[in-house]
Parts: C-alpha cells; sequence; structure tokens
C-alpha cells in the first residue's frame, strides 16, 4: 500500500459539465490532479488534509465521504526529474507527479484507490 498526505490547492471545474478538478499537493508528492463528478456528492476546501492510498487490494474501511474506487494505470513518463503517474477512473483521470519513483506501481495494472478526509 502507498498512502500520501494532501493538501488541498484548488478546486476548479473541468472543461467536462459536472466534473471538477482537485489539484494537491504533498510532502512525497509534488502534485496531484484528481477529477470527479459532481454527482459523487464529494465536498472540498482549499487547505483540507487528505489522504490519498494506492493498493492492489479493495479498501477494507473507507466512509462515504470518501472517493474510492478502482482505478487503471495507464501511463508513466519521465519529464523535468518527475516520474508522472496517470490513472483512469472510469474516464476520470487521477495525475500524480512525485520526484522519487513511487515503487511496485507498473502500467496497464488495475489498483484501487481512496482518497479520504483526515479527520
Amino acid at each position: 500500500m502507498h498512502a500520501f498526505k494532501l493538501v488541498v490547492d484548488e478546486i476548479e471545474k473541468s472543461i467536462l459539465p459536472k466534473v471538477y478538478r482537485l489539484n494537491c499537493h504533498g510532502k512525497n508528492l509534488k502534485s496531484a490532479i484528481i477529477e470527479y463528478h459532481e454527482d459523487l456528492g464529494l465536498k472540498y476546501s482549499r487547505g483540507e488534509s487528505l489522504v490519498l492510498e494506492i493498493t492492489t487490494s479493495k479498501p477494507k474501511s473507507f466512509s462515504k465521504r470518501d472517493y474510492c474506487g478502482k482505478a487503471f494505470l495507464f501511463s508513466i513518463k519521465e519529464r523535468n526529474k518527475c516520474t508522472i503517474y496517470l490513472f483512469s477512473v472510469g474516464g476520470f483521470i487521477i495525475r500524480l507527479e512525485s520526484t522519487q519513483k513511487i515503487k511496485g506501481l507498473q502500467v496497464a495494472e488495475e489498483y484501487y484507490f481512496c482518497l479520504k478526509k483526515k479527520s
């Protein structure tokens, strides 16, 4: 399991109707961009602390206020001394940019993710 502590920098509307983009950063991630549909009823605020968990098995515990699901890692790219990981979540994108490689992640594999609000 990989867990990343994140802070919300900005919430913005996508060019796609009813889709939002959550822009975050963290100590171990230079940036994280997470798309979600407004019908999920998720609410975030600038400066809010979150934890993003990525695992190979379905999470056992999460609450209704967490954003969890299955993601497909479709690209890993090296750019400007960073590694960029692109996941597809039923058409929505999770983009992680890290100055260090995230061990164990492989293209064409499915993972579970859970974006949890800190208590």
